[in-house]
């Protein structure tokens, strides 16, 4: 089982990676520690490509979530078996990605050595207008269509979790791929 998770900014990608992960014992890559310092600096594209590739060449069972579409998009996607989207209006990924910053500061080591969530006017920004450019949101529409027989969108939260918890008791995700 490999699956790739994409959508937009705080519609729960992490969240949902790591659900399927854990139910299924399957190894995660988390894109954004990946491209990502620490410290929220970008890392050089060979280094984290590099670092895909191997992940990928390394586990004949995965789930890797995250955009960047750079990322050793073919690889990825033509490799994986089910590709999640997840296109959730931008004002319930702004609440999400808001609660996810206030526990962060509240709840003392919820993210451990992880790089603590991102969240300043340049991401709220991307958030709710940036990262649903025309330009961004083409990947998208360029995914499901090279990949349709593999995807699924979801639009809402709902369609999400009704999705999840079939895929999550039923062991043949090819019984879930058309939603």
């Amino acid at each position: 089982m490999k699956i790739a998770i994409i959508g937009f900014s705080g519609s729960g990608k992490t969240s949902t990676a790591t659900k399927i992960s854990k139910h299924y014992q399957l190894p995660v890559m988390h894109l954004d520690d990946v491209h990502f310092d620490y410290y929220w600096n970008e890392r050089a594209l060979n280094i984290t490509k590099s670092e895909v590739k191997t992940f990928i060449d390394d586990n004949s069972k995965w789930v890797i979530e995250g955009n960047y579409f750079d990322l050793n998009d073919d690889q990825r996607f033509e490799g994986a078996d089910l590709i999640l989207i997840l296109r959730f209006n931008r004002f319930y990924c702004f609440k999400r990605a808001l609660l996810r910053q206030l526990k962060s500061y509240f709840i003392k080591g919820v993210f451990g050595d992880k790089q603590r969530p991102r969240f300043d006017f340049s991401f709220i920004n991307w958030i709710l207008f940036k990262g649903r450019m025309t330009r961004y949101t083409r990947d998208y529409e360029r995914i499901e269509k090279n990949f349709h027989k593999k995807c699924v969108v979801f639009k809402d939260k709902k369609q999400l979790e009704t999705y999840l918890d079939n895929l999550l008791y039923n062991n043949s995700i090819n019984d879930y791929v058309s939603y």
